[in-house]
């Protein structure tokens, strides 16, 4: 119910690139299976962010940003546009969605592997499922559910619990970017432009 509440804020940015990108709609809900769509989400594995990004992928691979005093991972836009980067990547691969989801979760090398065991060629999630590993092997059927249950949750009685309040909404017909000629702190941006803290930390999880 919590989750339900979140769409409202998240979903508009993330399906407006994901439309951008030419990619399926459906992957914005890899955030719900991912990280309940909390940017401050962070696993054992130390994958943090919506999108959930372990620390290797994000540097090495996509050459995201991570510091002491910002991470890329937690950031709406670079986040879901190295997502989509991702996507598109292994979907170049495996020339099949529910096998790029399934590589995103596992790994390209796991899914080769289970290609591999499964006789080789070009095959489905369903057909190789049985040689991933058990997460990702669960990973596409819970996909699917959350993709359900986001659809029919009225049929299910399933209601949404908004937060409190939502500071403002991510679609980038509402956000204009400022250059700055140096360093500016919360605090002065707080004070200055009358916005409070909590509504500035909630806008910039990274």
């Amino acid at each position: 119910k919590e989750i339900l509440g979140r769409i409202p804020y998240y979903f508009p940015f993330i399906e407006y690139h994901l439309k951008k990108a030419g990619v399926p709609e459906e992957l914005k809900y890899i955030t719900v299976i991912e990280s309940a769509m909390n940017p401050h989400a962070v696993s054992k594995s130390g994958a943090m962010g919506l999108w959930q990004f372990t620390k290797n992928t994000a540097a090495k691979h996509l050459k995201m940003k991570i510091s002491p005093i910002f991470d890329d991972r937690r950031d709406h836009y670079e986040s879901t546009r190295n997502a989509i980067k991702y996507f598109k990547e292994l979907h170049g691969i495996f020339d099949d969605w529910l096998l790029a989801i399934a590589a995103y979760n596992g790994g390209p090398g796991t899914v080769r592997q289970a290609i591999r065991k499964a006789g080789g060629g070009k095959k489905s999630f369903w057909t190789i499922s049985r040689y991933l590993p058990v997460e990702t092997r669960n990973y596409v059927p819970a996909f699917i559910a959350v993709v359900y249950l986001n659809k029919y949750a009225k049929e299910h009685y399933i209601s949404p619990i908004y937060p409190d309040s939502y500071h403002s909404f991510l679609h980038p017909n509402n956000i204009q970017k400022v250059n700055l000629s140096g360093p500016l702190s919360f605090n002065t941006i707080s004070e200055h432009l009358g916005i409070s803290m909590k509504k500035l930390v909630f806008l910039n999880p990274d």
